[in-house]
């Protein structure tokens, strides 16, 4: 009697360890505003839920402009991600890609900061729209959340580390392709500013500049109503 008393403690206390997953398809994460209004909605294909964060899969995040009218302002594409509802946050590993009316903007190993609005990639970054190609190691976009002011989208892009930039020849452009460890284009005035020394090639001739500042006024081709994965 006592033997198996013993072991019914012991299948009790197995069972009471197991942590059961669930899956679950076809999400939708609606994310509201301190008004009230809808900021962020983000749906996946699948997800699992059960230990730890819930980790989602083919992860479409819209971005709102917080007001009663529901202007989407940017998309955020991810492989894969996990919700981090305590710090109300959406990190993943794999690749993320922003598509806003100004630049297309991808990298890997990303957060997105639900109450900041901003998204960080933190490795292997591009960005790009109809002026110009952007590489780095890491990049933050602030987004919008309201169009009144001038700007579809971002409100500021930094790139940071290792920076190449390459013009792609329309307009007037200072360089051909430029070498830098900053970049931070504001998009309200549609400038990016280089605080750090640009070195740089111009029809074959290498040189460096300083304080410098471009303006790119460009919308790239395309929407984001139908966005390729």
């Amino acid at each position: 009697m006592k033997f198996c008393i013993l072991l019914l403690l012991w299948v009790a206390s197995v069972s009471a360890s197991v942590v059961q997953v669930f899956e679950a398809k076809e999400i939708t994460v609606p994310y509201f505003n301190k008004a009230g209004n809808l900021s962020h909605r983000l749906t996946a294909e699948k997800g699992n839920y059960g230990e730890g964060n819930p980790r989602l899969f083919q992860v479409v995040i819209e971005m709102f402009s917080g007001g009663e009218e529901q202007i989407e302002v940017g998309r955020i594409i991810a492989d894969e991600a996990e919700l981090v509802e305590s710090e109300n946050k959406i990190v993943g590993q794999g690749r993320a890609q922003y598509l806003s009316e100004e630049f297309d903007v991808q990298g890997y190993d990303f957060e997105i900061d639900l109450d900041t609005n901003t998204l960080l990639l933190k490795r292997d970054c591009t960005a790009s729209n109809d002026e110009y190609d952007f590489k780095s190691v890491s990049m933050i976009v602030e987004y919008d959340e309201s169009k009144t002011v001038g700007y579809n989208g971002i409100r500021k892009l930094i790139a940071k580390e290792e920076l190449e930039i390459f013009s792609k020849g329309i307009g007037t452009t200072e360089f051909d392709e430029a070498y830098t460890e900053l970049a931070i284009y504001d998009g309200l005035t549609g400038i990016i500013d280089f605080p750090e020394e640009v070195e740089f090639v111009r029809d074959k001739q290498k040189g460096s500049l300083k304080n410098l500042k471009i303006e790119t006024n460009s919308v790239k081709s395309g929407t984001i109503a139908n966005p390729a994965p």
